[in-house]
């Protein structure tokens, strides 16, 4: 048999194995993204590849919910029980209709963009045990007007209440050690911040970006009062107790 004859055969050989291996992998990966994401009643998750058993919750799987809604905090699916640890990066992003927000407690992070420009968003129950608040959570959320972060979260994301025009009070706990840049930049409405660190902290000078703060009274733990008064930005407010 001439020698091309062969190499030609050969050659095809290797493609179609090649090619059979394409197709299983594509098969594989296909079928691995649809067990990532699922949708169980009224909401979607994806599955957390790290910690068997537990999901991030995804929206609801189209593109708004109205009114309230209490996000779940375990679920069935095929016999299997899952238990929801955290939002979601864009879980509910631009849900405008989207008025109050229950997160229950075992939900631990709240993603970037999570809830970005639900505009008419009036009320978010953020339990104990949230450890982070991601960037732009609940950033041009300007139907917020107060805001009680729990003690336990540690980090507030760059921008992640930007532009909440509606908020007038915020209760930030000790626990926080980390704020992002511009985190409550342009709450242009805001009266009250109530902060439980007994010493002041360092945070970017933006954090509060056009905001007058001489019209806003400053709560500090008692005792501390003098301190604030003499710290770099802290010392803006117009009223400090």
């Amino acid at each position: 048999m001439n020698i091309s004859v062969l190499i030609s055969k050969h050659v095809q050989g290797l493609l179609c194995k090649r090619i059979l291996l394409l197709f299983t992998v594509l098969l594989i990966t296909a079928s691995a993204a649809e067990a990532q994401f699922f949708r169980v009643g009224d909401f979607a998750y994806r599955v957390n590849p790290d910690i068997p058993n537990t999901v991030a919750i995804s929206g609801n799987g189209r593109d708004n919910v109205k009114g309230s809604i209490t996000l779940p905090s375990v679920f069935r699916h095929e016999g299997v029980t899952y238990a929801v640890k955290s939002v979601h990066v864009n879980a509910f992003r631009e849900y405008r209709d989207l008025i109050s927000v229950v997160i229950p407690p075992g939900i631990t992070d709240i993603g970037e963009f999570a809830f970005y420009y639900c505009l008419n968003l009036e009320s978010i129950v953020i339990p104990p045990g949230v450890t982070g608040i991601g960037r732009d959570a609940f950033s041009s959320c300007n139907g917020l007007t107060s805001l009680v972060i729990p003690q336990g979260v540690k980090t507030i994301g760059e921008s992640a209440f930007f532009y909440c025009r509606g908020l007038a009070s915020v209760s930030i706990p000790q626990s926080v050690t980390d704020i992002g840049e511009l985190a409550f930049a342009g709450c242009k409405n805001l009266k009250q911040l109530e902060v439980k660190w007994s010493v002041p902290p360092d945070v970017p000078s933006n954090i509060f970006a056009e905001i007058d703060l001489s019209g806003v009274k400053l709560i500090v733990p008692p005792g501390a009062e003098s301190r604030y008064r003499q710290a770099e930005l802290w010392r803006n407010f117009g009223t400090i107790e």
